[in-house]
């Protein structure tokens, strides 16, 4: 956060000197906005990394209300091609832990929500793999056009694509 807070401080002094191009600014907001959705979701996979380790159901929510807040947030930023985003970290929290809403609800209905699938939660971890270094590459892509361009696959289609699940199929291994 600390990073992500600098950064805009940089921006801002720049742009108020008059020392950035409209591409440069266009960059450096999409830089800043790619290390606070990385800086959020980070601690979500961290969570998932610790499988069964972490039943803390009020630690799950704080972690989840921040990165679902920080996608939201950023949402008009990055690619439109990424409007999947928040959907697709809610159905991967949803299966690996069941608090896909967990933001929007009581403590409580989470609690009686939770609940632990060790091979849905590598399956979400894994996906968070994917997404983070993703959204790096797209803030630090200096061509508007480029980063505009960056490809995200949404959960369902990433499980499909690396073989893990698909609809009607049942969960990986796939036979």
């Amino acid at each position: 956060m600390t990073d992500a807070l600098s950064a805009a401080g940089s921006i801002s002094g720049a742009i108020i000197a008059g020392r950035m191009t409209e591409s440069q600014t266009r960059w450096a907001h999409r830089r800043a906005s790619a290390g606070l959705l990385q800086t959020a979701l980070l601690p979500l996979r961290r969570l998932m990394a610790q499988l069964s380790n972490s039943s803390d159901v009020s630690e799950w929510k704080s972690t989840f209300t921040v990165a679902i807040h920080a996608l939201q947030t950023e949402r008009s930023r990055t690619p439109s091609g990424w409007g999947h985003l928040e959907q697709s970290v809610r159905e991967a929290v949803a299966c690996a832990v069941g608090l896909g809403l967990a933001d929007r609800e009581p403590e409580q209905d989470c609690e009686s929500h939770f609940h632990q699938d060790k091979t849905w939660l590598m399956f979400a971890a894994d996906y968070l793999d994917y997404v983070i270094p993703v959204i790096g590459r797209w803030g630090e892509e200096s061509s508007t056009r480029r980063a505009q361009n960056t490809e995200l696959a949404d959960f369902g289609k990433w499980l499909a694509r690396t073989g893990r699940h698909e609809p009607g199929k049942g969960l990986w291994p796939i036979t």
